[in-house]
Formats: structure tokens, sequence, C-alpha cells
């Protein structure tokens, strides 16, 4: 199918049976069906974190439990690292396969950096992070690196950023710089100075 829409589809992950991957850039809904395309076409077992509202669409909520959604929403935003973290120890105990999509921007739009959950779990399950590289411009969805994350988060997120280049996203002015996100006060977000 998503040949015949033109897109490639290069996920080469060797022998590697369970780890995190990051798609970027997310700019657009289509992300997600993409996603789901590409799942489809690869027969893998993947889980993946989606926003909550989506879940409110009674069939299309179900449809992606069923695929492997893990809901995140306010409330349980912050529980996730440790919730994923026991996923992994479970799968690594049973020598399961599992591989966990994560949208590190957020959102579909430009915010100042990523979240840096991906790097706690991938960090705390000792999983490597597989960069999948979501490029509108090309029609490619393929893997931009396979990185263990270090100790240093500012080093990391520089290997990520070198890795991911200057993969285009579906709308590539809101793709979020590959950086940490930093807090923003509710001054700040308020225009206040």
């Amino acid at each position: 199918m998503l040949r015949r829409l033109g897109w490639e589809v290069h996920f080469d992950v060797g022998g590697i049976r369970r780890g995190v991957v990051t798609l970027y850039p997310h700019t657009c809904y289509t992300d997600y069906v993409v996603l789901m395309l590409v799942l489809v076409a690869l027969d893998m077992p993947v889980s993946f974190l989606m926003e909550g509202r989506i879940t409110r669409l009674p069939v299309i909520g179900r449809w992606l439990r069923k695929m492997g959604g893990i809901v995140v929403t306010q409330e349980n935003r912050h529980a996730m690292v440790g919730e994923l973290l026991a996923r992994f120890a479970a799968a690594r105990q049973s020598d399961a396969r599992l591989w966990v999509v994560m949208f590190p921007e957020g959102g579909r739009r430009e915010a100042n950096g990523w979240f840096d959950g991906f790097y706690r779990v991938a960090q705390g399950a000792d999983v490597p992070v597989i960069l999948a590289a979501l490029d509108y411009e090309r029609h490619a969805l393929e893997v931009a690196g396979i990185l263990h994350m270090g100790d240093n988060l500012d080093a990391e997120f520089k290997r990520i950023a070198d890795a991911y280049g200057a993969v285009k996203g579906f709308r590539p002015r809101h793709a979020s710089p590959v950086q940490p996100r930093t807090p923003v006060s509710f001054w700040d977000s308020n225009g206040a100075t």
C-alpha cells in the first residue's frame, strides 16, 4: 500500500529485539496514518504512545489501542516512564520483542525542543533508540540511526540531531528543534516580562 502511494520504507534494525523508536518530525495527523501503514506492512509488534483525545473517537480509539496504542493523558503523563520501564523489564524477562514508538516533540506544532522521556526510558531499560525519519519531501520512512544513550543529555541530543539531518516533515515549519525542551513559565507563555 505504501509503495502504491509513492513511499519507500527502509526499516532494518538487524537482530535488535527491543528498543525505543523516535519518529521525527511529527508535524501532522497523517504521521499516524503512515505509522499504521508501516506497522501493518512490517508486521512488527509495536506499541506507541498516543494522545488521549484521539481515543474519544469510538471506532478509531478502539482500533488504535488494538494496534498497540498506549494512551497518554495529562493525568498519567508523568507515570509513563515507569510504566514503559516495567513493560521493557517484562519483555526482557520473557525474551519478547518490544518496540515503543514515541513522538518526542509531543505535538504537531513547533515547540522549543523535545521531551526527554524517550531518553529516560531507553537509558533505564538499557535498550537502543532507533531514530525513524519520516521524510515527506522524499516520501521515505527510514532508520536514520540506532543509538545507545549515554549519560550526557546534551551530547546525546547533538548525536540525534546530526543523525536526523535535514529530514522534512509534512509541515516543515512545525518541526521542533532536536534539543531538550526547556520549561516555559506562565509568564513566558503569556508574553509578560
